[in-house]
């Protein structure tokens, strides 16, 4: 049957289950009242639905690589250092543990939609933040979008409050469109983008993705968008070079990044007295992102092994991280913005080793291109938080599905 054909009703309803959770996972709208906070309000009401919905879409192996990845998330509670912030492990695994299982039912709903309803809706995702990105910077649009987040994300979900900082960095005020932040903006539109590049072969598509990625890094601001090159290079030269390839384009572009950290002083407070300070909340402010991304969370992954080299500090630990910090006694500094180095201060060299040999038996069994996962996740983790929140691990799932549906040049 031709795949452009209209699908089954019951085709329609997994295309409108993805879309929820896929735009949900952008949106990650929080209940906030009376010091109750859920996050991901709207994929939490939905939660016994979906899993009725995708009972019969789970092999015995899917089923045996979820227990698996919970057996290990509860080993990094049960071997927690300190047991006087037991609750706020047992609050990161329960958060957790939903995230992962909305991510698995997502990627198998994804599954059943096929390929070219997969490249399809990713690229009207992607093209219909572009052109919502245009509208909030250029034609007034940045008041609904403004008056919606501040709205929404309130407590501690607050939405960002930087624009003083946005005109001192870029001269403008950064769009958002109705995330909380400019770099969520980001985040979204760099795995929409290469989940729509890489499953598709037409060339036209490509090259739209390619000009839509570079005008919208002018608008947004954000450095997260250029990681979308990387991703295509290091994937251009395995398909036309192989692995020497990969290997001279990626030393390139470290060489490239590095030097630009360097000119830019993102390394710099390692290099004084600086590195012992307690951090003011004026100094989170005015903190660059990038250290909070490329160094920080590094530090207190080694700090935490440091503590801990099984198991790590437990998942939900970040406040403890801060107790273990060599450098600060904030823990959102601490754990700043990168859930690949989140994984080793949570779940410590053994337990990451499992949680890694989890997905590469999820890939072989699902079909999924490996090297291509593990190169955009590797990537897109670099700048997203949060890693047991429904918006990392959905993300997170949506780039494996690419995997599935992966296309060469």
């Amino acid at each position: 049957m031709d795949p452009r054909q209209s699908l089954s009703a019951k085709g329609n309803n997994f295309i409108v289950v993805f879309l929820f959770l896929l735009f949900n996972a952008y949106l990650e709208i929080p209940f906030v009242s009376a010091g109750i906070e859920v996050p991901a309000f709207l994929i939490v009401l939905s939660f016994p639905f979906l899993l009725i919905y995708a009972r019969n879409l789970f092999s015995a192996e899917d089923l045996l690589i979820i227990k698996f990845v919970t057996i290990i998330t509860l080993l990094s509670v049960f071997f927690v250092p300190n047991v006087n912030d037991i609750g706020s492990r047992f609050k990161g695994f329960s958060q957790f543990s939903f995230s992962f299982i909305v991510a698995c039912v997502f990627f198998k709903v994804g599954l059943v939609c096929g390929k070219y309803n997969f490249s399809r809706l990713m690229f009207i995702s992607v093209f219909l933040l572009f052109i919502l990105t245009f509208m909030e910077r250029f034609l007034g649009l940045d008041k609904v979008s403004d008056f919606f987040r501040n709205s929404v994300y309130v407590g501690s979900y607050m939405a960002y409050d930087g624009d003083e900082r946005d005109l001192n960095m870029v001269g403008y005020i950064r769009p958002k469109v109705f995330t909380s932040e400019p770099s969520l903006l980001a985040l979204g539109f760099f795995v929409f983008s290469i989940c729509a590049y890489f499953s598709s072969k037409d060339i036209r598509v490509r090259f739209l993705i390619i000009l839509m990625s570079v005008l919208e890094f002018f608008m947004v601001g954000s450095p997260i968008i250029l990681l979308i090159f990387v991703v295509v290079f290091l994937m251009g030269a395995l398909d036309r070079y192989g692995y020497l390839g990969v290997f001279f384009v990626a030393t390139f572009i470290f060489i490239f990044g590095l030097s630009g950290f360097l000119s830019d002083g993102v390394f710099s407070r390692f290099n004084t007295d600086e590195l012992s300070v307690v951090y003011s909340g004026s100094d989170k402010q005015n903190e660059k992102s990038e250290r909070l991304r490329m160094v920080y969370p590094y530090v207190s992954a080694i700090d935490s092994i440091k503590e801990n080299p099984f198991f790590g500090i437990g998942i939900g630990g970040k406040r403890s991280l801060a107790i273990y910090s060599s450098f600060t006694t904030e823990y959102d500094i601490a754990i700043g913005n990168n859930a690949f180095a989140t994984i080793f201060a949570y779940y410590g060299v053994v337990g990451a080793c499992l949680l890694f040999a989890s997905y590469f038996l999820f890939c072989v069994i699902n079909k999924i291109n490996i090297f291509f996962s593990c190169i955009a996740i590797l990537i897109f983790m670099q700048g997203m938080g949060g890693l047991e929140t429904p918006r990392c691990l959905i993300f997170l799932s949506l780039i494996s599905l690419c995997g599935v549906f992966y296309e060469k040049k």
